[in-house]
């Protein structure tokens, strides 16, 4: 699902490649999550508060254990059975590196929600 963007203008000063690379790494993890027995759904949203660019990718896949909340963004930690455990530890450097912060909030059985705030460049 996809929902329309209705900010006039929403600019941040990044490099575009690696921000493309962080958001194509949360939107993979996002589709992997979701059960094969579940009509997928993705959500991304975007806007502006005050000063500050939030972007939200949201999904109703399996959820994030407890357990597993301190280390998620640990480098070459992964529940999965193939991948290096890289990919949320560069989407956390890369966000950080354009002074920004990133965090998620998560459900067992219902999904997950991964949010980005980035510096206004307006």
């Amino acid at each position: 699902t996809f929902e329309n963007i209705t900010e006039d203008s929403l600019y941040v000063l990044i490099d575009k490649e690696q921000f493309i690379r962080a958001l194509t790494n949360l939107m993979k993890n996002a589709e992997q999550s979701i059960p094969e027995n579940r009509i997928g759904k993705i959500i991304i949203q975007a806007k502006k508060r005050s000063n500050t660019i939030e972007i939200k990718i949201s999904d109703n896949g399996s959820g994030i254990p407890i357990e597993n909340y301190q280390q998620i963004f640990t480098p070459k930690f992964t529940t999965k059975n193939s991948g290096t455990g890289l990919g949320l530890a560069m989407v956390r450097n890369s966000i950080n590196a354009f002074n920004g912060s990133i965090d998620f909030k998560s459900e067992l059985g219902v999904g997950t929600t991964f949010t980005i705030k980035l510096p206004s460049a307006d």
